[in-house]
């Protein structure tokens, strides 16, 4: 049923109000006719069951009359019924043939009472009507044992029945009425009250929406007075607008904080060395870092959204195409590296090459960055030709002292023989022999001079910036087989007194023995403290390797002894380490498994790892410290 456009135009007061009182008075006249109807038929039902109840006593009382036929007995049991009650209009009694026993009509019996309602086993009275009014008509038989001795007949007047309906009926409209005007006065006190909050709440909105967002729905005294939702909305809609306050000052000052980190981040960006990009799932590039652009010579703009084709030669394009293709669609990591020649300068660089994941977890993109270790290059070209030097010298030398023994003894002999041997022919072919072993003794003796140890340099060491000096120079070289190199040193170590390239040497030959024990995927630890009492530093060097066996444990310090396989070992490094130790006064253990303590923190979750290997080396601190 379509709304009649009045009501569209009415206040939400009016609305409420004619709502509540429409409301009121259906409910109140349905209400008060339900009520009304059933009082009158608990009225009605009320007065049957006491005419019922009238009749049966009376049968009850009459039946012993009856039997003595005391027909004075009789008139006045149904006489005192009659005048007791002013709604019982007559009362009379008949036998068990029908004849009139007693009654208590004055102008004579209307004998057509008795062609009616002649069932006196009816629960139910019959109603009569007559000209003056309605009448109920009650039946009860007289019985004694299975004897029926007659029937008593009653009649009630129906007309006080509904004297009294009508008298109800006129209360309760009125109650009804009562009840309506006043809901009435309430819908419009309601009304006012809800309307005048909601009003509130609107004015709220607008300031709200004008930009004031100090503006409040609710005032200091409506918690006191008002509990229902609409103080819950007031004040939600107060803690909403605090909320969006605090937000967009939240929002504020995140957005300086990305401005400063923006500016932040273009400034290292800007000073970087290394060659920084970001291609999406395309190979598109989306960001290039300073570096890199001015190593191509190319502004930002050139490179943003272009791919490797359009930058690098078709074959160093097609390279790096396929490793990003090859990247998205594996996830793993690629690390590299590659050589360019320009013109006559060879450039190295290390590249490292990883996925970039969504919030989802699907790749989005490729990150790369490539650092030029040209110069570190160089550094460990001169290493690995100094380390081959040192391992020569030492060869030469332990093949020179081998040599050198039997040697001697060749010469003496020879030298005795001569004086003893008369035969000339003889004698010629013995100083021959002594000839030429003079000649070897020359050629050990230049070998021993080529192993001879250079003369030591006496200066002050910081032995930190010495471990880090020689960590730094691997650390690349190890991250390729995924070796991590920890450094935990006391920087308030006293400085020693030594020959720091010759100690450089020896934290050298240590991490490469073991890295090479770790072979691939693990952590070399080196610790620095200062001894007992102040009178030695502690340099330990654990790796989380495959570790020593208990049969060569004794003999790792021994000249030309190494496990490693032919060709990756000469068995000089840890003898040359000894000497150099031995040379500046101090110690070095070695023990194999790692103790406990001198483990990395995580050793127990790496996936390969062996019982370990650790060197304790202990160099004296000069007494002037």
């Amino acid at each position: 049923m379509p709304i009649p456009k009045i009501l569209h135009r009415l206040r939400l007061r009016t609305k409420i109000t004619l709502g509540v009182t429409f409301m009121l008075v259906f409910c109140g006249i349905g209400i008060g006719l339900i009520l009304s109807n059933m009082s009158s038929s608990a009225l009605i039902e009320e007065g049957k069951k006491r005419g019922m109840a009238l009749t049966s006593g009376l049968a009850l009382r009459l039946a012993e009359p009856i039997l003595a036929m005391d027909f004075l007995q009789m008139k006045n049991f149904i006489d005192n019924v009659h005048s007791q009650y002013d709604d019982v209009i007559y009362v009379f009694l008949t036998d068990a043939s029908g004849n009139i026993l007693a009654h208590t009509f004055n102008g004579g019996f209307p004998t057509d009472l008795l062609g009616v309602n002649l069932d006196s086993r009816g629960a139910q009275p019959l109603l009569l009507a007559t000209e003056e009014r309605l009448i109920y008509d009650f039946n009860a038989r007289v019985v004694l044992g299975d004897s029926n001795l007659g029937s008593v007949r009653l009649g009630l007047s129906r007309s006080d029945i509904d004297i009294q309906i009508r008298s109800q009926r006129l209360t309760s409209l009125v109650a009804t009425l009562g009840v309506v005007g006043l809901g009435v006065v309430l819908a419009l006190w309601f009304a006012r009250t809800v309307t005048s909050r909601l009003i509130r709440l609107r004015e709220s909105v607008e300031e709200i929406v004008r930009g004031n967002l100090d503006a409040h729905a609710t005032l200091a005294g409506d918690k006191n007075f008002f509990d229902d939702e609409l103080q819950d909305l007031a004040e939600a809609f107060d803690t909403m607008a605090m909320t969006v306050k605090n937000h967009i000052g939240e929002l504020i000052e995140r957005e300086k904080t990305i401005v400063r980190q923006q500016g932040l981040l273009k400034t290292i960006m800007s000073v970087t060395p290394d060659f920084i990009t970001l291609q999406d799932r395309n190979l598109v590039y989306t960001f290039a870092g300073k570096a890199f652009c001015d190593d191509l010579d190319l502004p930002e703009a050139a490179v943003v959204g272009k791919t490797d084709y359009h930058i690098f030669p078709e074959q160093i394009a097609a390279i790096n195409t396929e490793e990003g293709r090859e990247i998205l669609a594996s996830g793993r990591t690629l690390a590299k590296e590659i050589c360019l020649r320009r013109s006559d300068e060879k450039r190295w660089f290390h590249v490292i090459k990883i996925p970039v994941y969504d919030q989802d977890g699907s790749i989005i993109g490729v990150l790369s960055t490539a650092r030029d270790i040209s110069m570190l290059k160089k550094i460990q070209e001169q290493l690995v030709q100094s380390q081959k030097m040192e391992d020569l010298g030492r060869l030469a030398g332990g093949v020179a002292h081998e040599i050198n023994t039997p040697l001697g003894i060749i010469l003496g002999y020879s030298q005795i023989l001569v004086e003893d041997i008369k035969d000339k022919e003889l004698l010629e072919g013995m100083k021959i022999i002594e000839k030429q072993s003079q000649v070897c003794r020359k050629i050990v003796a230049d070998l021993l001079g080529f192993a001879r140890k250079s003369r030591s340099v006496s200066e002050a060491v910081d032995i930190v910036e010495s471990i880090r000096t020689v960590a730094n120079l691997v650390e690349h070289t190890f991250a390729m087989n995924d070796i991590q190199v920890v450094i935990d040193t006391d920087n308030t170590l006293p400085p020693l007194t030594g020959d720091d390239e010759k100690l450089k040497q020896v934290w050298l030959n240590l991490l490469n023995n073991a890295a090479d024990a770790i072979d691939a995927g693990g952590i070399i630890t080196v610790r620095a403290r200062l001894g007992a009492e102040g009178k030695t530093i502690v340099v330990c060097v654990a790796d989380t390797g495959k570790g020593v066996e208990n049969a060569h444990i004794t003999k790792v310090f021994d000249p030309f002894f190494t496990t490693k396989e032919v060709g990756k070992g000469t068995g000089l490094g840890l003898s040359v380490s000894f000497g150099i130790i031995k040379e500046h006064g101090g110690t070095i253990a070695v023990f194999s498994p790692c103790p406990a303590e001198y483990q990395p923190a995580d050793f127990s979750r790496l996936e390969h790892c062996g019982p370990g290997t650790v060197f304790i080396v202990e160099l004296p601190v000069p007494l002037f410290n």
